[in-house]
């Protein structure tokens, strides 16, 4: 044997049952097979792991990560009756619309892993792209689907300009995941993190920098909801490298000094996460202490930060919380206006766009009822609100048990950006953002696209599960 051979053989692992597989080397998949009419002896048996050919970040990643990086700049343009954002927005969403196709496809077993190497106890090499035989479970919910027909229903039964650019910000989302979760392996997730928390770098530190110079490149709103989403991969992925390991402060920097009430309490909130890059053990004592060091830190800048401390505690004062008057900007009015509009047709709603123009008749600078359910009920009514809410649940569900079971940071970052969206949809107009719900969509299926022999072989060290092939 060459020295040139030896170099790429190793001794086997303790040998597997038959119909069991492992993960090897970022990815490469191990299958124990039955023996081939040839044998060969234990002495000469060898697991074989070639070098892996470079992931490249998935085309959906990049697609979002303009969208999140550019947040709400096109907004100044206009394009006909509509902004550039709107355009782009639309753009992309017919575009998913006509690959609908490719996601019918059925898929080819050679494109089940990709880069990953197999090597039978006899000794015989085969790609792992010829022995994913899972099925791939579903990976978007039933009722996320009917939610977009009948979106689509109630906007061609009255059509409006601000219901399309609500649609077509759904069906990014909704396909988006669908596209996100074709062909995904670990390492493509990995570079898709990093390409998300590079450019939530990027976004905030043109945003200091705007700051700094005394102009405006973001809308301090939109900024916080974007970076929101650009926070969980930051929070999620252990770093290397001071920028990187900075990156989580930098941009939660960011988003409180937007002054936006609700996401800088998100984000301060979000630092529990913290935990998921420790050793499993005490991680929930560490959370609790964590989240308790977050409220803490969220009071002291609120008390002693006088534009966080005006924007809080200074204004309408509509919220009372055990006796501390909070000021909500007028929302309470529109929440109200929106709940008596919502009560005429409160089974099938109002229809696309409706609240929106509900609010812009009364109100000379707000077009938003700044709670995304009220919209949801106001717009779609009982069933276009029950269907998101549930498949919205159902997403949340499915990711959070990969978490927990498989514990890969690609998991915890869509876990980490839906509990923000789900918070932040309480009070802001977070789902109609497509720089938010693009980068989202994407993180959730990359997590929900994972093969599942992949996706519960990656756990931490202590434990690893073998998985059924």
């Amino acid at each position: 044997m060459s020295a040139t051979t030896s170099r790429r053989i190793r001794p086997l692992r303790p040998a597997l049952p038959l119909g069991k597989a492992r993960v090897i080397n970022h990815g490469a998949v191990q299958i124990a097979a039955p023996a081939a009419s040839a044998p060969v002896s234990p002495a000469v048996s060898a697991e074989v792991v070639p070098a892996l050919p470079k992931a490249r970040t998935p085309w959906i990643v990049l697609l979002a990560c303009a969208i999140a990086a550019l947040i709400n700049i096109p907004a100044a343009w206009a394009v006909g009756p509509v902004n550039a954002s709107a355009a782009i927005t639309l753009l992309v969403a017919v575009g998913f619309i006509a690959c609908i196709p490719l996601l019918l496809r059925r898929p080819t077993r050679d494109r089940r892993l990709r880069g990953a190497t197999v090597l039978g106890s006899a000794g015989t090499l085969h790609s792992a792209r010829s022995v994913a035989a899972t099925r791939r479970a579903r990976v978007l919910p039933i009722s996320l689907g009917l939610f977009l027909v009948y979106a689509g229903g109630r906007l061609m039964m009255d059509p409006a300009i601000e219901g399309i650019q609500n649609v077509a910000v759904f069906t990014m989302f909704i396909l988006g995941i669908a596209f996100a979760a074709q062909g995904v392996t670990l390492e493509r997730a990995a570079r898709a993190l990093q390409a998300l928390r590079w450019t939530g770098v990027i976004v905030a530190t043109l945003y200091f920098v705007t700051l700094a110079i005394g102009t405006q490149l973001y809308t301090a709103r939109a900024l916080a909801l974007s970076a929101l989403i650009l926070l969980a991969p930051a929070i999620a992925m252990p770093a290397s490298g001071l920028i990187m390991r900075l990156s989580p402060f930098l941009i939660t920097g960011a988003i409180v000094s937007s002054l936006s009430r609700t996401a800088s309490v998100i984000a301060v909130t979000l630092f529990a996460f913290f935990v998921v890059r420790l050793r499993r053990g005490n991680r929930l004592l560490l959370a609790i202490i964590t989240l308790s060091i977050a409220l803490v830190g969220v009071w002291l800048l609120v008390t002693t930060y006088e534009p966080l401390r005006e924007r809080f505690l200074e204004g309408d004062n509509a919220a009372d919380f055990g006796g501390l008057t909070i000021n909500t900007s007028g929302r309470s009015v529109l929440w109200e206006m929106t709940l008596d509009s919502a009560a005429q047709s409160p089974i099938i709603g109002n229809g696309a766009g409706s609240a929106s123009a509900l609010i812009s008749a009364h109100f000379t600078n707000i077009s938003h009822p700044h709670n995304e359910y009220l919209r949801l009920y106001h717009d779609y009514g009982v069933i276009g609100l029950a269907l998101f809410v549930w498949g919205f649940a159902a997403l949340l569900g499915r990711v959070g048990r990969r978490a927990a079971h498989s514990d890969n940071p690609i998991h915890w970052a869509a876990l980490i950006a839906m509990v923000a969206v789900a918070l932040a949809a309480t009070t802001d107009n977070v789902i109609i953002y497509p720089f938010v719900m693009l980068p989202l969509g994407a993180l959730v299926g990359l997590s929900l696209g994972l093969p599942g022999e992949v996706a519960v072989s990656t756990p931490n060290p202590k434990k690893r599960v073998p998985a059924r092939v």
